[in-house]
């Protein structure tokens, strides 16, 4: 009994390494090959940690989508029918709104005066 335990707990930790390698290296991708581009959020998704705000925009005149999880937002309908930028990896599919200053400086964008108005939220 004792074997299958510790193959279990292995098998778990090699997969929650796997995991948090995957998502350290999207964010490089995003930092190195992310091309800024403007996205419409639409609504709030439900998903298993809480609400994703749901947001689309165009590559390549492709319409793509994406959500993303912003805690100190949650939920809020003042950020829904909005123009933000996006940052996208075309390579890798993935993108990350930007609406969070701290975002904006985690990917070397500068924040830009037009969204001065989110800043209340984010203090």
């Amino acid at each position: 009994m004792k074997k299958y335990n510790k193959a279990s707990f292995y098998s778990v930790l090699i997969l929650f390494l796997i995991f948090v390698a995957l998502l350290f290296v999207s964010q490089r991708n995003l930092k190195t090959n992310g091309i800024l581009l403007t996205a419409t959020t639409t609504h709030w998704g439900v998903v298993v940690k809480g609400y994703d705000l749901n947001y689309n925009f165009f590559y390549n005149g492709e319409k793509k989508t994406g959500n993303n999880s912003i805690d100190k937002i949650r939920g809020l309908k003042d950020f829904e029918g909005k123009y933000f930028p996006v940052i996208y990896d075309p390579k890798y599919g993935i993108s990350q709104i930007l609406i969070d200053p701290a975002e904006f400086k985690k990917y070397n964008v500068p924040f830009p005066d037009s969204l001065n108005w989110v800043l209340p939220y984010f203090k």
